[in-house]
């Protein structure tokens, strides 16, 4: 810098030399100079040319030297590290900048390509996770609205279904009702030792499943049939005018606005109850009513021996009566009378002999039965004598 001020003061010089040199030369003469006008012209721009100079060195060094100084602040607190790096990195940017201008080759693209997707791997599994939990959460939903409809039919079912088995229940005791009425029997099979109201009602169910069993076949016997539905209606009268006014069926209330099964399974256990309920009363009211009971024994006696035996025997031989014949007459206390064809000995006290005839069985004999016998348990005595015939 002080070179550059001596070279600007060395030239002003020259310059100021230059110009008296030209004076000099023009003007020979000193006393010429003030005379001649163009002379002193050329004076005044050279002393001015020389004033312009010397303000400029003065003011380039009172200005510029400040600046100076701050540049060299600046680059002393810079050290060559800082430099290094400073200047490192600009190359790395240039030569970014210069990379970005010129055509990717294929191995620096399948390398971007490969960079970009190990970047959005990431997002693309965020984004599938997502996707899933959406995905769960409709099925959620769905599955919610499913259960939430399948509960509103289970509901509607359930209620149906309760009210269905009211109206069934109701209609079980109004029959029950109704039947026990019109004479219909009251089970009591399950006793043993049966009163005489018990065994009648016992003897017309019997003859009743009898009767249902005989309807099952394709061909049933007319005069069976005949037999018992008469000695059915029979024994239905007779309990029908012995009864007198039954307990009517009690009321049944129970809520049927109901949600769940067990609801409803606890609305059939009841029904069931409802139903065991009235039967046993009328059980008890059938079982407990006043009757005479000499008087049952002698109608179930004389019904058993007349209207049953005696009305089968007329179409069946000893030998074909139905088993169930027995049954019944062990209600009644009775049995047949046993006779072994070509072996008992015809007795007028005990049989009613009808002819004789001769036949290849020992002479008194009873070779052929017309008609059973009966006779009291246990002690024989004869009720009924069979009708026989008699060999020779």
């Amino acid at each position: 810098m002080r070179r550059f001020k001596y070279a600007v003061l060395l030239l002003a010089f020259a310059l100021l030399g230059f110009v008296s040199l030209g004076y000099s030369q023009d003007t020979p003469n000193p006393s010429d100079a003030a005379s001649d006008p163009s002379a002193f012209l050329r004076v005044l721009v050279g002393i001015l040319i020389v004033s312009v100079i010397l303000v400029g060195v003065v003011f380039w060094g009172f200005w510029k030297n400040p600046l100076n100084k701050s540049i060299q602040e600046l680059t002393r607190k810079l050290d060559f590290n800082q430099l290094n790096r400073i200047t490192n990195e600009l190359e790395k940017l240039n030569g970014s900048m210069q990379g970005l201008t010129q055509p990717l080759d294929s191995s620096q693209a399948d390398e971007i390509a490969l960079n970009i997707e190990q970047e959005l791997k990431p997002i693309q599994s965020s984004i599938l996770t997502q996707q899933q939990d959406l995905q769960a959460k409709f099925e959620e939903l769905e599955n919610r609205l499913e259960t939430f409809e399948n509960w509103k039919e289970d509901v509607t079912f359930c209620q149906r279904e309760a009210a269905r088995v009211l109206k069934d229940t109701q209609k079980r005791v109004e029959k029950l009702a109704e039947d026990y009425r019109e004479g219909g029997p009251i089970d009591f099979t399950a006793l043993e030792n049966l009163s005489a109201v018990q065994k009648l009602n016992v003897i017309t169910s019997d003859i009743h499943q009898w009767r249902t069993e005989l309807e099952k076949f394709s061909q049933p016997d007319a005069n069976l049939a005949q037999v018992l539905v008469s000695a059915e209606t029979f024994l239905k009268e007779k309990l029908k005018g012995d009864r007198g006014n039954p307990p009517p069926p009690p009321p049944l209330d129970l809520e049927t606005d109901i949600s769940t099964e067990t609801a409803l399974d606890r609305i059939r256990q009841q029904c069931d109850a409802y139903v065991n309920q009235f039967e046993k009363t009328l059980s008890d009211y059938e079982t407990e009513r006043e009757i005479d009971v000499e008087a049952y024994n002698q109608f179930i006696f004389h019904f058993i021996k007349d209207r049953l035996f005696n009305s089968l025997t007329r179409y069946f031989q000893s030998k074909q009566l139905p088993e169930q014949v027995n049954k019944f007459l062990q209600y009644a206390d009775l049995e047949v009378v046993p006779i072994t064809l070509g072996e008992t000995i015809a007795d007028a006290r005990e049989h009613e002999i009808q002819v004789s005839r001769q036949t290849d069985s020992e002479p008194g004999t009873i070779v052929e039965i017309v008609s059973p016998g009966l006779r009291r348990q246990p002690d024989g005595g004869i009720v009924q004598k069979p009708v026989v015939i008699r060999g020779e």
